[in-house]
């Protein structure tokens, strides 16, 4: 009788949703979705028991992906949902979880899903909505899988672009006795807001002359570099500011001249680490301009020396150098 007394007056389990949720910083948390829910869903709630819901923001140029999943055996059903804004992300993830799980929301208050969500159960849009915006808040849209608009296409489902730089312009302030300028290309990929770039650099040549001004002494100086960069970038609208770490592989020619000099050639070859920072402009979705500042620490200092007359010059410790270019999202 005592057991009987107690499983009559014993609250009765309440059914938890199973959802992993992983959002950045500033996005709306599991908890906030999983209240909506409860919201829309009330008793209906309680058959989702067996099922379990998966859902995950990234960011990718200026907006945000929500892809949620819902699990029953080996089922799985998604839906992706794309916005300018992650905090609308909420109330459309409350409804687009309610309307996977066949969950019946058409009963629902009105603003349960928050002041700027809408909805309807089985698919029917309400009144001043359009088929293809229907269960997404303002500046938010579902989209099927394999269903993008042709606009976003840089936007791959894995997040990868593959970049193409050129024409750069480049001008350093060391490591050689005088300003250099130069020409360049390069290629890279990105993923989401990270960069990996490999660019080559050209300069113009330019003649240093002994110092002792003995015999018209001198050397002709080519340089060329090759730079492997690592960029993080923070997006808004069409601005984009991306710091970067890197390193460049120098390469040095020397040429002699002067009466009595030899012309002979000596190259040396040198790394130099790098940290910098680059800002974008995205006229076009595929299109960017951009111009970026960089400071080098260079590992080895070249003597130019010319036998017989002595050291003509040495190579500065660092370097300090500037390129804007034009970069093409493939």
């Amino acid at each position: 009788m005592l057991a009987l007394a107690w499983v009559l007056t014993a609250p009765a389990a309440r059914a938890e949703l199973n959802l992993k949720w992983d959002a950045p910083p500033g996005c709306p948390r599991g908890t906030d979705v999983l209240n909506r829910i409860r919201a829309l869903a009330g008793s209906s709630l309680e058959k989702t028991e067996n099922l379990s819901a998966e859902g995950r923001i990234t960011s990718a140029k200026g907006r945000f992906h929500l892809t949620l999943l819902v699990r029953d055996g080996r089922d799985v059903r998604k839906r992706v949902i794309a916005s300018d804004s992650c905090a609308d992300l909420a109330g459309a993830a409350a409804i687009s979880l309610a309307l996977l799980l066949g969950i019946d929301v058409s009963a629902a208050a009105p603003d349960a899903a928050g002041p700027k969500d809408s909805a309807s159960a089985n698919g029917q849009t309400t009144p001043g909505t359009r088929d293809e915006d229907r269960s997404v808040s303002p500046g938010a849209r579902s989209e099927e899988p394999g269903e993008r608009n042709p606009s976003s296409a840089p936007n791959s489902a894995s997040g990868w672009n593959f970049l193409l730089r050129g024409p750069l312009l480049v001008a350093d302030l060391g490591p050689l006795p005088n300003p250099s300028v130069g020409t360049g290309l390069g290629i890279g990929a990105r993923y989401e807001s990270w960069r990996v770039l490999l660019a080559g650099y050209v300069y113009r040549g330019q003649t240093v002359d002994a110092e002792s001004g003995e015999f018209g002494a001198g050397a002709d100086l080519d340089r060329m570099s090759g730079q492997l960069t690592l960029c993080r970038g923070w997006r808004s609208a069409h601005f984009e500011i991306a710091p970067c770490l890197g390193l460049a592989l120098e390469h040095l020619t020397a040429q002699g001249f002067g009466q009595g000099v030899s012309p002979e050639s000596e190259r040396a070859l040198w790394l130099a680490p790098s940290a910098g920072a680059v800002g974008h402009w995205y006229p076009l979705k595929s299109l960017a301009f951009f111009a970026g500042i960089t400071g080098y620490l260079e590992l080895a200092r070249p003597r130019l020396v010319i036998e017989g007359l002595g050291e003509v010059r040495q190579l500065a410790p660092g370097a300090a150098g500037a390129v804007i270019g034009v970069e093409w999202i493939l």
